[in-house]
């Protein structure tokens, strides 16, 4: 726990005491579990995107292990209270708070080394996951923002820099410690409730229960290569294209990124499993022509902190939050851009009133082979369109729709649920396509109150 959590925690906590007496069922949830509750003013502490921080929850639980939850579970169906699970807080949504009850699961931190495996808590921020592992000099695929939450990564499928060698976050997970809606604590694997198992492996967080805990295939790696190109702004329309026809198809080692800046920034940047020499061997003319090439080799660690944007930070600083303001929309892509789509990228970004971004993350490979419910197989990459801002969010916002409208000829309609757009009428086919009507007769089974029900949930 940093300095803020515990200052922000021990208010909530003295608050708590003082008001749960104004609310009988607070009072009730408080007489039925181990780990306190709090009943805060908002929820500045509990989310990432500051656009949901004036939402005031019923009381928010930091439960001390399965038996709390389960109970928490329990009181909300009786009491007909919805339960909000929350990892670390970063649904761009902001369906990690609400006006029920609260589960913070940072309380539920720990990582510990079982043989090939590691058994991680929901709750532990991605910097601690790569840290303890690369201590044992091991990794598994997960994302590049250090604070964000295993549990909710996980859920959602999960997509880092070793996914197209290693696969989705999910594929690596082999069982988990489950509370269902309806109230069981279940161990779900591959041949005990292997419907469930299928189902939280990618059909997104706060569906079907809320995962206590993961084990998770751990794979040995101690360093890697990366490479970083920067391009002029009028090289986009034969950049964006050549890397697409690149990205999805070249050696499953790789995993590489296209990003455009609203700062008229144009890059091509990714890492490699393996060595520098061959790394460079392998990169394609339009990147080893590239005047403003760079590449290296690091530990596997510096790696991860080198894409998140805290290299050469101390770890504290890695893993703290730093909230801000924003929104974003996602898509798939499954045949490389005409120009005139790259066009309409640039044109988008240069009339941009403020901060704003398209990324591209490379698929294929293992991508094309996942698992569980996570559906987006055939696509060569994805696009995350980005919005920051101060102040009133109106024009931020008519930006960011604009531009997703002007790509839609040149994407799929489908979106990553881990990137959860509340402005998608067609959210079900757009994150879960095909699989959706197998979800809903999963969630049925284990959540058949809705206890988790929330706006696009399943």
């Amino acid at each position: 726990m940093d300095r803020r959590d515990f200052v922000v925690g021990s208010a909530w906590l003295l608050v708590g005491r003082r008001l749960a007496k104004l609310d009988p069922r607070v009072r009730e949830l408080e007489q039925l579990v181990s780990g306190p509750v709090l009943v805060p003013a908002d929820s500045s502490a509990l989310v990432y995107n500051e656009r949901y921080a004036h939402v005031h929850p019923l009381a928010v639980v930091r439960p001390h292990g399965p038996k709390d939850v389960q109970a928490v579970v329990r009181w909300g169906r009786r009491r007909g209270v919805r339960v909000i699970p929350r990892s670390g807080g970063h649904s761009y949504a902001g369906y990690s708070t609400g006006g029920g009850v609260v589960l913070d699961l940072s309380t539920l931190s720990g990582i510990r080394l079982a043989g090939k495996t590691a058994v991680i808590g929901p709750g532990i921020r991605l910097y601690d996951v790569y840290a303890a592992l690369a201590a044992r000099g091991g990794t598994i695929p997960a994302g590049s923002c250090p604070t964000v939450g295993f549990g909710g990564l996980a859920l959602g499928g999960g997509v880092g820099l070793a996914s197209r060698k290693l696969g989705t976050t999910s594929d690596n997970v082999v069982a988990m410690t489950v509370v269902t809606g309806d109230g069981r604590v279940l161990e779900v694997d591959a041949t005990h409730h292997p419907d469930l198992f299928w189902a939280l492996r990618g059909g997104g967080g706060r569906n079907f229960g809320i995962v206590t805990g993961f084990r998770v295939r751990v794979t040995p790696v101690k360093s890697g290569a990366w490479f970083s190109a920067t391009y002029d702004w009028s090289a986009a329309p034969d950049v964006v294209p050549a890397w697409q026809r690149w990205c999805s198809t070249t050696s499953p080692r790789f995993f590489t990124l296209c990003s455009l800046g609203s700062g008229r920034t144009l890059q091509v940047f990714g890492q490699y499993w393996g060595s520098e020499v061959a790394m460079s061997a392998a990169l394609p003319s339009f990147v080893t022509s590239n005047a403003r090439l760079r590449t290296g080799t690091s530990s596997y660690l510096d790696l991860m902190l080198r894409w998140a944007g805290c290299l050469g930070s101390s770890a504290q600083q890695c893993r703290t939050p730093a909230p801000t303001t924003f929104a974003a929309k996602s898509d798939y892509v499954v045949k490389p851009m005409p120009t005139q789509a790259v066009r309409a990228i640039q044109d988008w970004l240069e009339r941009r009133n403020g901060s704003g971004a398209v990324l591209m993350d490379s698929y294929g490979g293992a991508l094309r082979k996942t698992k569980g419910a996570f559906q987006h197989h055939d696509a060569i990459c994805s696009l995350q369109e980005l919005a920051y801002w101060n102040g009133v969010a109106t024009e931020s916002l008519q930006w960011l729709r604009g531009l997703h409208a002007a790509l839609r000829p040149y994407v799929t309609g489908a979106a990553y649920v881990n990137y959860i757009d509340p402005d998608l009428s067609d959210w079900r086919q757009a994150y879960y396509g095909p699989n959706y009507a197998r979800l809903v007769s999963i969630r049925k089974r284990y959540d058949p109150d809705r206890v988790f029900h929330f706006p696009q949930g399943v």
